[in-house]
């Protein structure tokens, strides 16, 4: 590889044949951990620049074409069956430390030894890419004279790969009811999906910190950035992501031996800023009060992100996801999602993933009638690669873009502490609790609110093998969980009626919104 660019959504690559005679089968790959790209070559007669072109998009889901994920790709030469690394030229090398921009996607010259690679980035440009520059415009976040859009909405779940929770319903209440609503979607990159009517801005590019300025409203499910202030005149709905359940606020810093000032240090970037928060039923409330001191308004009337699984819906979205996963009529699927431990965390936003349940091996033990769908956590680290999907039937849905659509396709989860079990629960589908590390997680950073065993409707397993047992006879599982199931959603989810959005968008906005 002698020369790279890229505009747009694609990639281009000049470079040559070291061999006197070029291979005629050969093709070039652009390969990463999530994605890869067939180049379309033209050129390479010996002697001559052989010239490749990378249309970075691809449909892993059947949702359509969306551009390919950030991170690093390598380039692969695949020829006569074999599979090779290409090598950086001279030329490329001057490229190393370049910064390409794009309208869609930074990019630069990676190595590995004499192996060719690019890394594709967000297209931040000079005034906005590193620490320094980044820091400026926080500084004019702050500071700027930038006025209030009493017309817009900022939205963002997670740290931006994909719109999902709470605030896609919030986006189609409002789209629905106040049309003259401008909706931002804070991204992570180009390949992040943004519902129909949402205007997507890239986070720490210039006109993020613009919009993050501007909007009157912003609506959230984790905590915003440490540097974040609420400006004048803006109101914050923090919707949360999950249902209460983990201890959360001063227990978990305090048992992090936080020191008091960096615990008011979270208060002022937590429950200090919020205007209204949510919580799934009044019980819940107590826990915010006194896990982040909080004494502000909240709203108590269900979950958005549990409208779809309890809608006229959701058994045509069952069917429709099946179908795109490839999942044949009468396999049954079985949905495994451990949630992320914070003593394994790298960073706040960051942690391994456990797999106390070996996909590969689980399959083979229940046979060509099961598929097995792996959900990492949001926060969990990038995996290396991407599972083997040959003859082993389960596939990694960690980057699938709505977790609700799993969760509808499935027809059993073994799960562990995470809170997607009070969601699960509403299908009324039968869970399993894998918990061999449930003393040390109990005594450990994170811990629980109340006891977990009261709030794990299902059977608890300390090994995989247990857990396949019970997996081989679903009906079997579903009928000696039935009865504990409708306990628990009476006591738990006893106000996701499907409507919760409406409920919401009426108490924040309010009906007078948008008359100026």
């Amino acid at each position: 590889m002698d020369e790279l660019e890229v505009t747009d959504l694609e990639l281009s690559l000049t470079g040559r044949w070291l061999a006197a005679e070029p291979p005629a089968d050969a093709q070039v790959e652009l390969v990463g951990a999530r994605a890869r790209v067939v180049g379309e070559m033209g050129g390479g007669a010996a002697g001559d620049p052989v010239r490749v072109r990378f249309r970075l998009a691809s449909d892993p889901w059947g949702l359509g074409e969306t551009p390919v994920r950030l991170g690093f790709y390598w380039l692969d030469v695949v020829t006569g069956g074999q599979r090779t690394r290409a090598l950086l030229g001279e030329r490329a090398i001057d490229q190393l430390h370049h910064f390409m921009l794009g309208s869609r996607y930074g990019a630069r010259v990676i190595r590995s030894e004499r192996a060719a690679g690019v890394e594709l980035l967000r297209p931040l440009g000079d005034d906005e890419r590193g620490p320094y520059a980044q820091e400026e415009l926080q500084r004019w976040y702050r500071e700027g004279d930038i006025p209030l859009d009493e017309q817009a909405v900022y939205l963002q779940s997670y740290v931006g790969a994909s719109a999902t929770d709470s605030q896609v319903a919030i986006h189609e209440e409002l789209r629905r009811t106040h049309p003259e609503l401008t909706l931002y979607w804070g991204v992570d990159g180009p390949s992040s999906w943004v519902p129909e009517g949402g205007v997507p801005v890239v986070i720490n590019t210039r006109e993020w910190y613009r919009t993050l300025a501007s909007a009157k409203y912003l609506c959230m499910n984790i905590d915003p950035e440490r540097w974040f202030t609420r400006r004048p005149g803006q109101r914050l709905l923090q919707t949360f992501h999950g249902y209460p359940a983990k201890s959360m606020g001063l227990r978990m810093w305090q048992a992090k031996h936080f020191t008091p000032r960096r615990i008011e240090l979270e208060l002022d970037r937590t429950s200090r800023e919020w205007d209204l928060i949510l919580t799934p039923a009044p019980e819940m409330d107590e826990y915010y009060r006194q896990e982040y001191a909080y004494d502000g308004p909240i709203h108590n009337a269900g979950y958005p992100r549990d409208d779809l699984l309890v809608s006229p819906e959701a058994e045509a979205v069952r069917e429709d996801v099946r179908r795109r996963l490839g999942i044949r009529p009468g396999q049954k699927v079985v949905l495994y999602a451990p949630t992320w431990r914070d003593d394994l965390a790298t960073n706040w936003r960051a942690a391994e993933v456990v797999h106390h349940l070996d996909l590969a091996s689980a399959s083979r033990a229940l046979g060509p009638d099961y598929v097995l769908l792996m959900r990492g956590h949001r926060f969990h680290s990038a995996a290396s690669g991407t599972l083997d999907q040959g003859r082993a039937r389960y596939l990694d849905v960690t980057d699938y873009p709505e977790i609700n659509h799993l969760i509808l396709a499935s027809d059993a989860a073994v799960l562990d502490y995470s809170s997607l079990r009070f969601d699960f629960a509403l299908t009324m589908r039968p869970m399993v609790f894998l918990v061999p590390d449930l003393d040390t997680y109990v005594g450990g950073v994170r811990g629980f609110l109340y006891d977990y065993r009261e709030s794990a409707p299902g059977p608890l397993v300390d090994t995989a093998d247990e857990a396949v047992r019970l997996l081989r006879d679903i009906e079997r599982l579903s009928e000696r969980t039935r009865e504990e199931l409708e306990r628990f959603n009476r006591r738990f989810n006893y106000l996701q009626d499907g409507h919760a959005a409406r409920r919401v968008v009426e108490a924040f906005f309010g009906s007078g919104l948008g008359e100026g």
